[in-house]
């Protein structure tokens, strides 16, 4: 029989880790709400999208605000923001309010994405309910949100 590393040992013992579960949880909905979009006519959508639709204001939004909400580059978000773009979800318009920014906002297409995206949002969060019996969802929740809003400040 062959020992394990002591990495091996921790990679294995990691598995029932809460950030690895919670980060596995995230995905697994994020895969599925996807694949969903995709069905819908949504084809262009990959996951990294969401960082641009979950961070945009409804009057619009500078890049730059929506790299630092989402925690990423300006220039990761500039390519997300470039390929939803081109896919017609987004369009890039001067700020009024300042000629040398940019607003990034929701076309007629983006809308409906994200009237999609919510409906399939809730139809799998009530088949997730359906799998743990809601009590046990709506428990999560609440201390999810306690974990959240008693983090100590970074």
């Amino acid at each position: 029989m062959v020992d394990e590393s002591p990495l091996q040992q921790l990679a294995d013992a990691g598995s029932d880790e809460l950030g690895r579960l919670l980060l596995r949880a995230v995905r697994a909905v994020n895969e599925q709400v996807i694949t969903r979009l995709v069905a819908l006519g949504h084809p262009n959508i990959r996951g990294p999208h969401t960082a641009v639709f979950a961070n945009l204001d409804t009057g619009g939004t500078r890049a730059v605000v929506l790299a630092q909400r989402a925690g990423m580059t300006r220039q990761s978000m500039s390519n997300l923001i470039r390929e939803l773009e081109t896919s017609g979800y987004v369009d890039v318009q001067p700020d009024p309010q300042d000629g040398r920014a940019a607003l990034v906002r929701l076309t007629p297409r983006g809308e409906q994405f994200c009237l999609d995206a919510a409906r399939i949002i809730t139809e799998v969060e009530a088949e997730w309910a359906d799998r743990l019996s809601d009590p046990h969802l709506e428990h999560l929740r609440r201390s999810l949100h306690t974990l959240i809003d008693e983090a100590p400040p970074t």
